[in-house]
């Protein structure tokens, strides 16, 4: 009962009060360490199931010296107190690449260890040229069988461009006419010849909504000769346009600055009639004032502008040409000049316009220039009914032979579906291949016996 504090000597620290208000800031602080612990487990599992990390918090199959993932603290509040503070701080200890505006997981850069067995293991393969088309003698092409196909760019163009006339008259076909247009330019271009109807929709530019209007202007002339000009001519503007800017400078007697030299529109005008086969239908025959009119949509000078044109040749590597105004030079006010682009092309368009009509030749090949050393001097050739024809999947082989740069032809054979040259040698390999609906077919008409 005669018990009082005041009989107590107690230290600083023995006082109730302070005592009482420490142990409240130890319960706080204690209870704000557990739930940031408790939410970076929740967190930790979730990522463990996202990313599969295992129980060190690392990934699988990675390497142990690349850190894939680090985790952050929590965002501070604004009203945080100061043990929430500084239990933040203490997490950044932990996490010293964290970033407090970054999420969750930051993914770090990732760098492979120098030891790996796979760096270094590829190497560069020598290209070689390809090797050139067999030649096959008129006995081996009676006993194996081997027809050739005739180019068919210049029926295509002939063709594209009528149907160009056609479109302009009337307004709501003004973009099938700029395609047309544009595929004109781009088959008139390409370097290869064209033996069918499909390979021109291979053709990047070429519009695919032409591909039944072109088809059916080959449909019905087997045994017919194609339609081809003549030596040094060309069947539509395009080419030669380039070819006649070309000729001009070679023919005038300043030197070529390196933008090329301009020349008046009426004297291109003149060039281009030239070199223009007259039986193609394509001359330029209206006068420079009336091409120049916003409303003349003439297929034939529509190609000069798509050849200036940065948009619409930039698949092709252009613009080729150069427009510019120029009053005093003449009376049109319109010069162009060749670009470098448009040189080198207009170099190449001109030798193959020279050597004349293109021979025939397989229905396919190889369009790369170059193949790996490993083919050798080896050249696959291919059925033209392999994979079901032209119309089925011929083309989508011939595709992925493309992609694998394989030196092939694709021709008419009579006794194998795939055979090999080595150079100008038949090989001593044939391959069948039969599905079994061919298997059973071939038993059927007989082909059977005469085949294996």
């Amino acid at each position: 009962a005669d018990f009082s504090f005041e009989n107590c000597d107690f230290d600083e620290d023995d006082n109730p009060k302070e005592k009482k208000e420490s142990d409240r800031q130890a319960n706080s602080k204690s209870k704000t360490k557990q739930k940031t612990q408790s939410q970076l487990k929740v967190s930790l599992k979730y990522d463990a199931e996202m990313f599969d990390l295992d129980s060190d918090g690392e990934v699988n199959g990675s390497n142990s010296s690349a850190e894939l993932f680090t985790p952050r603290p929590f965002k501070k509040k604004a009203n945080a107190s100061k043990s929430e503070q500084s239990s933040a701080k203490s997490n950044e200890k932990k996490c010293p690449n964290s970033s407090s505006s970054a999420k969750l997981l930051t993914p770090c850069a990732y760098s492979p260890a120098t030891t790996s067995p796979t760096l270094g293991a590829y190497s560069v393969k020598r290209k070689v040229p390809t090797p050139a088309i067999p030649a096959m003698s008129g006995k081996l092409v009676k006993e194996i069988g081997g027809k050739l196909y005739p180019d068919l760019r210049h029926n295509f163009l002939v063709v594209l461009t009528s149907h160009a006339r056609r479109l302009r008259n009337n307004a709501y076909q003004r973009a099938s006419f700029d395609s047309s247009l544009r595929s004109i330019v781009v088959i008139s271009l390409h370097m290869r010849p064209l033996r069918s109807a499909e390979a021109t929709r291979r053709i990047k530019g070429v519009g695919s909504n032409f591909y039944d209007l072109l088809k059916e202007s080959i449909s019905g002339t087997k045994g017919k000769k194609p339609f081809s000009v003549a030596a040094g001519k060309f069947s539509c503007v395009a080419p030669a346009a380039l070819v006649a800017l070309l000729e001009m400078e070679e023919a005038s007697s300043s030197v070529a600055s390196a933008s090329g030299n301009f020349f008046p529109m009426e004297d291109l005008i003149k060039k281009i009639n030239e070199l223009i086969d007259p039986r193609a239908n394509a001359s330029l025959n209206q006068s420079a004032e009336k091409y120049l009119d916003p409303d003349n949509l003439d297929p034939g000078f529509g190609q000069i502008k798509k050849l200036a044109s940065a948009n619409a040749a930039a698949d092709l590597g252009g613009p080729f040409i150069k427009e510019r105004k120029k009053k005093d030079a003449c009376a049109s006010g319109r010069i162009y000049g060749l670009l470098d682009s448009g040189r080198h092309v207009a170099h190449r368009l001109r030798g193959l316009a020279r050597g004349g009509p293109a021979e025939p030749g397989p229905l396919r090949q190889l369009p790369d220039e170059t193949v790996d050393e490993d083919f050798g001097n080896v050249t696959m050739s291919m059925d033209f009914r392999e994979g079901g024809g032209g119309g089925k999947g011929l083309h989508r082989m011939c595709d992925q032979l493309d992609i694998r740069g394989v030196p092939y032809v694709v021709r008419e054979l009579k006794i194998a579906d795939y055979i090999f040259f080595i150079g100008e040698k038949l090989a001593p390999i044939l391959i069948e291949r039969k599905t079994a609906e061919d298997v059973a077919s071939s038993i059927h008409d007989g082909r059977w016996e005469r085949q294996k």
